[in-house]
């Protein structure tokens, strides 16, 4: 048994910004992978894959599109893992536990077994809508600073609407708000010779601007049907495990809460966990767990073949 834990490694999801066109393509042909894009545009009722495959960007970057499209992949992507365990006689439940970043936890409670698939995709798909509606476009921004919390607590800690939404590493700090309070805040980092660089998003994340679709998400959320889970999974606006108590609770507390990503890895590797896999397309979150916990295994796969192979792999080393 105590060979088993040594094995255990984190899954990580991503969150949006990760989307990029052609993403999924090169996994299309793999028949998992195949079954949840198809039921991804029938639950949606709407040609996900094709989008995710052709583009255009500018309607893949959407937030209502980018979420169920990171969403399907990643979750396509870690059914493919659960299928090469069991190849070889292991449940990948026994060898997991898992976080994610905002968008990330729906998939990874998802994965857990919480909440199906296809009441997931419909959350997030309408948890991307409602966040693009509840501030005007133009009226929001974000921007990420290289700099640590202190520094950055210090500076607004006596401005209005401008609120920390990303604690992703030591260094890199993302604040979220109305567009004149961060614009300002951009002016007195070029005074104090601080790097930043505005974000092209569409809305201003995790941060109390996005009370109205917590409250619209909120009653979507109430016809979802929630379940026990079939492994651990990390909040990282909590840093608290999920439980099916707290389930709701927790994934709409995130839509105004910061990410505290940071938080969260050093929770994982103060529990002994030395092994991050990014499941997903994009590697932004095996890069900051590398910036995070240099001495950490931090690997990204973005397709069916990566995961076949790390499967494989790690079948091979846990039999030794």
């Amino acid at each position: 048994m105590e060979q088993e834990k040594e094995k255990k490694f984190v899954v990580l999801f991503p969150g949006q910004g990760s989307q990029s066109v052609g993403m999924g393509y090169d996994s299309k042909d793999d028949e998992t992978v195949s079954y949840f894009l198809k039921r991804a545009d029938e639950v949606l009722n709407f040609p996900l894959s094709s989008l995710m495959f052709s583009g255009p960007e500018e309607e893949l970057t959407l937030t209502e599109n980018a979420q169920p499209a990171i969403f399907t992949l990643s979750y396509a992507l870690f059914q493919v893992m659960k299928r090469e365990f069991s190849k070889s006689g292991k449940e990948l439940k026994n060898f997991c536990v898992s976080a994610g970043h905002s968008l990330g936890e729906y998939t990874a409670v998802s994965c857990a077994g919480a909440i199906s698939f296809e009441d997931t995709i419909q959350i997030v798909r309408f948890r991307g809508k409602f966040m693009q509606e509840a501030v005007p476009k133009g009226e929001g921004a974000m921007v990420a600073i290289l700099s640590n919390l202190e520094v950055i607590q210090e500076i607004i800690k006596n401005k209005e609407n401008v609120w920390i939404s990303n604690i992703n590493s030591e260094n890199q700090i993302v604040l979220s708000g109305k567009k004149s309070a961060v614009d300002a805040v951009c002016e007195e980092m070029k005074e104090k010779k601080i790097k930043f660089i505005p974000l092209k998003v569409s809305a201003p994340f995790h941060c109390p601007l996005m009370e109205k679709a917590r409250e619209k998400l909120s009653k979507v959320m109430e016809k979802i049907s929630e379940n026990g889970f079939d492994f651990p999974v990390v909040s990282a606006h909590t840093l608290e495990f999920y439980t099916k108590e707290n389930l709701k609770e927790t994934l709409l507390y995130g839509v105004v809460a910061p990410v505290n990503f940071l938080g969260c890895i050093k929770k994982l590797h103060s529990m002994g966990f030395d092994t991050f896999v990014e499941l997903g397309p994009g590697k932004v979150l095996s890069s900051l767990v590398k910036r995070i916990i240099p001495s950490a295994k931090a690997i990204s796969l973005n397709s069916a073949k990566d995961v076949i192979e790390f499967a494989r792999e790690f079948s091979v080393g846990s039999s030794r």
